[in-house]
């Protein structure tokens, strides 16, 4: 899974039109993101101990949803006091 997200961040990073497949996509609706984000989150392995952060989730979700023929938008929040940062 590792060397996917790293394919595709190098992908999106180096060429902006990597993404554009995901564009024409249909828009996934809030029950079905909901849905396959939930998934994404209960098929952590066992084996792994390490944290899964929202990033990692965020890329799962995006594209389990495209390989269902639909897409969504990552949007980040943040705030300055106390700093956090948030898929």
């Amino acid at each position: 899974m590792r060397w996917l997200a790293r394919t595709w961040l190098a992908l999106s990073d180096a060429d902006d039109r990597a993404l554009a497949p995901l564009r024409v996509l249909p828009a996934a609706s809030p029950a079905l993101a909901g849905a396959v984000s939930a998934a994404v989150l209960q098929i952590r392995p066992a084996w792994y101990r390490g944290r899964i952060a929202c990033m990692e989730i965020w890329l799962a979700t995006v594209l389990a949803l495209a390989l269902c023929g639909r897409r969504a938008h990552w949007v980040l929040g943040a705030r300055q006091l106390p700093t956090k940062a948030h898929a």
